[in-house]
């Protein structure tokens, strides 16, 4: 033993062999660094130091210090079930155990500045503290407890692993944690929460209590509990790597939230304390995550997940981009900017659009039922495919613009936009448009395979490419596009088109195309047309320029106004009516059954006819000029008003009745039949009459007349000219 030790003196000191020293009593608590060694079942009591105290203790020792002394720094080195007892220290306090001893930390003492633990397969240490930072690393224990009431360190490092119980850890600026292999892990977020805390935790129970001023970064694997003290505060900023996890409770943020998830089954939001203005989400394999909430962006990203609930109720964020495949349904989406989204396999998407519509939408949504509500204040661009339905809320909101790329699904509803709506859609069965909103300027509409589009309006430019399609009608009664352009084919019926300045039409195996033109005539019309039944109501004030064959009937609506020019090539149909033109009527016809001129209009100025293969006009006249070219078919012409020259060219069968005109008359015909209006005779007749032609003229002044071939000419007026031959025959018309 050593006696009489001076204050300031540094003293090493061995206890051992069942050996008992008191070093208060025995010695002095005065001497500046203290090495004390004990082993063999020793005791020592009251043990101090000034600066410095180094306790090595073995071998079941009991090693207990002067509770009213601390030295600065502290060192202990505690194996093999030894008791060290009372620490303390004023700076720094280093311990280091092995094989199942047991260290207790003086709770009434001051807590060190600095707290080192080291801990492999230690039974206690109680009561640990420290003010400005904490390391612990242990390995196999089974008792660690920290005195979080005495005091919370600055900065906190925790390395643990299979320890049974972890409770009352805090921190002040940052706590750092990596356990494993425990039943629970709880922070005391009572007394402090940490402005920055990390957590990586696996094979545990659960984790209770965890918060953070600023920043909260957490992983996880293999847990079934954690939960967020989020009545105390949330951090700005929150990232979550979670797998295997039963539930996750409270997450909170006010600035980032960051979850990736896999094997989850709960992850609920505490939305109704905070909305972070930044929300990532990546889960894969989640049950539910439920009172989503962001105030700037939301990333969303799920793999079979059965629910995903948004907290729109609170605050919408001003975008979202949701990328969901296999889910059961995720309501109450919402966003004031900008919405994307991707979806496949997924029952329904209910938009929440009664907050706010964002003013751009992207949805891309494929193999799966509904997406409800959907709403844009700017631009919608959706594309979808084997679903069931898309709702558009368009009574709060209608896009400027509308891209729609839908194929084999039911229906999409209430479609509008107020400058642009481009539809390309094919095997499915309705689109609506909701045309009383608003009516885009330009549409573009490519369907194939489908039952019905409705409504569709414009008011500049209408472009319509369809085929095997049942309906298609126009809601012209709002107001009439610039200009239309349909392509159609193998359908059953448009109906109501109309338009302002130009109207071109190709379409063929179609039932009935009716045109509204009781609300306004185009300038310019161009119709193809082929194998179908009704055109109804064509009309235009310019240019009329019509090709169609195979067709039951045409119908010109004529009562409005007449066009200046009408271009007509017609074959191998029943009926025509009401045609009229102000200016120049050219008709190429063929295998007409009837052809109907409005005669209630002034004739036109010029009107040219090639008639053939059985056909039939009434009521064919011109102010200026008439001409005829023919065979087989039936002429009429108007008598109200006769042309100042009219020619008729005709051959095999040729019929023309009533002709007549102011000035001159030229017919040249083989085989046919021409009879003029005997009342109204021009000035002067010209007639070459050939092969059996039969032939009634007048004129006032002059009748040149070449007859031959056994055809007649009755004639009224002086003769001029005439050469008889070949059985020809020119008789006087009585």
């Amino acid at each position: 033993m050593i006696f009489d030790i001076s204050p300031g003196q540094t003293v090493t000191i061995l206890v051992q062999n069942n050996g008992i020293i008191d070093i208060k009593k025995s010695y002095t608590c005065f001497v500046s660094i203290l090495n004390l060694t004990a082993t063999d079942n020793s005791t020592a009591n009251n043990v101090c130091a000034i600066e410095q105290l180094n306790i090595e203790a073995n071998d079941n020792t009991n090693v207990t210090l002067n509770p009213l002394s601390c030295p600065n720094i502290i060192n202990v080195h505690a194996t093999d079930a030894a008791h060290v007892n009372n620490i303390c220290a004023v700076n720094l306090m280093n311990i280091e155990t092995e094989n199942v001893p047991v260290v207790t930390i003086n709770s009434t003492s001051i807590c060190p500045k600095r707290t080192v633990i080291t801990a492999i397969n230690a039974f206690e240490i109680g009561n640990i503290c420290a003010r400005d930072q904490m390391n612990v690393v242990i390995y196999q224990a089974n008792t660690i407890t920290f005195s979080s009431l005495s005091s919370c360190a600055k900065f906190g490092f925790y390395n643990i692993t299979h320890l049974y119980f972890l409770s009352d850890l805090c921190s002040n600026e940052e706590m750092n944690i990596i356990v494993s292999s425990m039943p629970s892990l709880t922070i005391n977020s009572s007394t402090k929460c940490s402005k920055k805390l990390l957590v990586d935790a696996r094979n545990i129970y659960e984790v209770h209590n965890l918060c953070a001023s600023e920043e909260m970064n957490v992983t996880t694997d293999a847990i079934s509990v954690v939960s967020i003290d989020s009545s105390t505060v949330c951090p700005k900023k929150l990232l979550f790597d979670v797998h295997r996890v039963f539930q996750i409770t409270n997450l909170c943020a006010s600035e980032e939230m960051n979850i990736t998830t896999f094997n989850v089954y709960s992850i609920s939001i505490d939305s109704s304390t905070v909305c972070p203005k930044k929300v990532l989400f990546d889960v894969h394999r989640v049950f539910e995550i439920t009172n989503l909430c962001a105030s700037e962006e939301m990333n969303i990203t799920t793999f079979n997940v059965y629910f995903i609930s948004i907290d729109s109720s609170t605050v919408c964020p001003k975008k979202v981009l949701f990328d969901a495949h296999d889910i059961g349904t995720a309501p109450n989406l919402c966003a004031s900017e900008e919405m994307n989204i991707t979806t496949t396999g997924i029952a329904t998407v209910p938009i929440n659009s009664s907050v706010v519509c964002p003013k751009k939408v992207l949805l891309n949504a494929h193999h799966m039922n509904n997406v409800a509500n959907l709403c844009a204040s700017e631009e919608m661009n959706i594309t979808t495919a084997v679903m069931y339905d898309v709702t558009i809320n368009s009574v709060t909101a209608c896009p400027k613009k509308v891209l729609l790329n839908a194929h084999h699904m039911n229906n999409v509803a209430n479609l509008c936009a107020s400058e642009e709506m481009n539809i390309t859609t094919a095997v499915m069965y309705d689109v609506t448009i909701n045309s009383v909103t608003a009516c885009p300027k330009n549409v573009i509409l490519n369907a194939h395979h489908m039952n019905n589009v409705a409504n569709l309006c414009a008011s500049e430019d209408m472009k319509i490419t369809i085929d095997s399609i049942s309906f298609v009608s126009i809601n012209s009664s709002t107001i009439c596009p610039k200009n239309v352009i349909l392509n159609a084919h193998d359908m059953d019926n448009i109906s109501n088109l109309c338009a302002s300045e130009d109207m071109k039409i190709t379409i063929d195996s179609i039932s009935l195309v009716s045109i509204n033109s009781f609300t306004i005539c185009p300038k310019n019309v161009i119709l193809n047309a082929h194998d179908m039944d009704n055109i109804a109501n064509l009309c235009a004030s310019e240019d009329m320029k019509i090709t169609i064959d195979s067709i039951s009937l045409v119908s010109i609506n004529s009562f409005t106004i007449c066009p200046k020019n009408v271009i007509l090539n017609a074959h191998d149909m029943d009926n025509i009516s009401n045609l009229c033109a102000s200016e120049e009527m050219n008709m190429i016809i063929g295998n007409i059954l009837m052809i109907n001129v409005n005669s209630f209009w002034p004739c036109p100025k010029l009107a040219i006819l090639n008639i053939t293969q059985n056909s039939s006009i009434v009521d064919i006249c011109s102010g200026e000029s008439l001409k005829i070219y023919g065979s087989n078919s039936t002429v009429n012409a108007s008598t109200s008003n006769c042309p100042s020259v009219a020619t008729v060219i005709g051959t095999d069968g040729l019929i023309v009745n009533d002709l007549c005109s102011t000035n001159e008359t030229y017919i040249d015909v083989t085989n046919s039949t021409i009879s003029m209006e005997k009342s109204k005779c021009p000035t002067i007749a010209n007639v070459i009459a050939t092969v059996s032609a039969l032939v009634y003229v007048c004129a006032t002044v002059a009748i040149n007349a070449i007859v031959s071939q056994d055809a007649i000419v009755y004639y009224q007026g002086p003769l001029n000219y005439t050469n008889i031959s070949s059985g020809g025959q020119l008789l006087t018309w009585s």
